[in-house]
């Protein structure tokens, strides 16, 4: 098309990346791309976006990641920045989990401010590829 040559890495073994859907227990889960990581200046990826033409002021940041909604009980659960309220909506949907919940919020914990690869990551990864 213009001369470049490329690769696309995939976050997933499948054509799509986490832009996904599957059943899982009778649920229908739909991991489609609805947001754009890295968007942010000073993030790794936010040059490369703009070197590809995204027109930033389209990008809103997502309060909201995802809703988990059981359709018997109308039980929902939203997954939002706010480890705290997830790990008090947890903890009152199965308080014998609470050590689990605890130790799965200390990992997110424990992820913020991880940024997604960089370019140079990008070129050590492609060179490891036999």
């Amino acid at each position: 098309m213009n001369g470049y040559k490329s690769r696309i890495f995939e976050y997933h073994s499948k054509p799509g990346g986490v832009a996904a859907s599957w059943e899982r227990s009778g649920y229908l889960i739909d991991g489609g791309i609805h947001f754009l990581m890295g968007h942010r200046p000073g993030q790794n990826t936010f040059n490369l976006y703009r070197e590809l033409g995204v027109d930033f002021s389209e990008i809103k940041d997502m309060g909201t990641y995802c809703r988990f909604i059981d359709q018997n009980s109308g039980y929902s659960l939203e997954v939002t920045r706010d480890l705290d309220l997830l790990a008090g909506q947890l903890k009152s949907l199965s308080a014998d989990d609470a050590v689990i919940v605890d130790d799965l919020i200390s990992i997110a914990r424990d992820g913020r401010g991880v940024q997604m690869f960089g370019i140079r990551d990008a070129k050590t990864f492609h060179t490891s590829i036999p």
